[in-house]
């Protein structure tokens, strides 16, 4: 092949998207995967969760395996700091998906399709929400996006914690609402919350369970774990 070929990866915090492309504008194999961002699985797991995506990929453009692309463009939930974006950078380099690579936050992704407009602000509200402005000259502006922390409101995360506080207040005073949640789950509903709270605490289910599980109920694969102890729980780390 005489044009260049790139990865481009887009890792949220519910999905990931990686496709294999060249510079011709066809687009050779795409991979849809978990999301991979190193706030819920730790920059090893992200980069192990690539790592296997990028190669499916590459598998599907028919390229050599172990192949070096060109270029490869990674944009992924939670690399928020200067700090984290140069602890990725290090990994990526690491894993020698591509000669050249640049990695930043997802939400410059979608600043990127978005527009090619010089001066530019977006707004996603995704497992949280985050704001990126860039100007003409090359600077750019952005929310830390800590959540709380940093003042954020609104994203999947926050508004399942607050729907879960709700819940179990509304279990508190019984009547219509405790009714219609309780109908609502596979389980009842305060066992869904005290699932909900205990694991999350004790770091069994992440973030993102807490925001699928909230508008639709436990998974038949977690059927009974709500039914475990805080001691089993407690016990297996």
């Amino acid at each position: 092949m005489s044009e260049r070929l790139y990865v481009a990866i887009d890792g949220g915090n519910s999905k990931t998207h990686v496709v294999v492309g060249s510079t011709d504008g066809r687009l050779h194999g795409f991979v849809r995967g978990p999301g991979s961002s190193p706030h819920m699985i730790g920059v090893a797991g992200t980069v192990a969760l690539l790592d296997s995506l990028v190669r499916q990929a590459v598998a599907q453009a028919n390229l050599p395996v172990g192949m070096a692309l060109s270029r490869a463009e990674v944009y992924i939930a939670g690399a928020d700091l200067p700090v984290e974006v140069d602890v990725l950078m290090k990994a990526v380099g690491e894993a020698g998906w591509a000669s050249e690579h640049r990695v930043d936050n997802d939400l410059f992704a979608l600043l990127r399709a978005g527009t090619s407009v010089p001066d530019a602000v977006a707004v996603v509200c995704g497992a949280g929400i985050n704001c990126v402005g860039r100007a003409a000259d090359g600077r750019t502006a952005r929310f830390p996006a800590l959540g709380d922390l940093s003042g954020d409101w609104g994203g999947g995360q926050h508004l399942a914690r607050l729907a879960l506080w709700h819940a179990a207040r509304g279990e508190d005073i019984g009547g219509p609402v405790a009714a219609a949640a309780g109908a609502r789950f596979r389980i009842s509903i305060g066992d869904f919350i005290r699932f909900c709270a205990l694991h999350r605490h004790y770091q069994v289910v992440s973030g993102q369970y807490t925001i699928v599980g909230v508008p639709l109920g436990l998974p038949s694969s977690e059927q009974d774990a709500h039914k475990k102890t805080p001691e089993h729980i407690y016990s297996r780390n």
